[in-house]
């Protein structure tokens, strides 16, 4: 009766670990940025500017034919349908309890991404300005998926 008991406490610690974290299992993160998010404000640490009198949107597309490569996903930033820039990602790095990822670009720099998501409504993207390594990061971008 106690290997029994014993058996199936530990079968519910596992149940149960495996349960808080169930989004890191299959998919990485950075997978949920994939898709055009509509970029809704940028604060400062002093001010909050709202983007309204443009269409800003920051575009995530995997490079075809690259996924399990390096460079891997490719970055669209666009302005009332006019391109901005383009940047690829050469490496990530994901913290799956927070749903956050650093990712590195070809140039060096580098940028922080933060999903959250409520039920019922599109995922929310809070995001860093592009740094390098002296910069101080005092700037972010929020986001709403579209």
């Amino acid at each position: 009766m106690k290997k029994k008991l014993c058996f199936i406490l530990i079968i519910v610690t596992v149940f149960i670990s495996f349960e808080s974290c169930n989004e890191c299992v299959g998919v990485p993160i950075s997978s949920l940025l994939f898709g055009k998010w509509k970029l809704e404000k940028i604060t400062t640490s002093k001010t909050t500017i709202n983007p309204f009198l443009k269409n800003y949107f920051i575009t995530f597309e995997p490079i075809e034919g690259t996924l399990s490569k390096k460079y891997y996903t490719k970055e669209i930033l666009t302005e009332d349908n006019k391109l901005i820039s383009t940047n690829e990602w050469i490496s990530s790095s994901e913290n799956c309890k927070d749903k956050s990822i650093i990712v590195t670009y070809k140039n060096n720099i580098t940028r922080t991404y933060k999903l959250t998501n409520t039920k019922n409504e599109p995922f929310k993207m809070e995001a860093s300005e592009y740094l390098t390594e002296i910069d101080s990061d005092t700037v972010r971008y929020y986001y709403s998926k579209q």
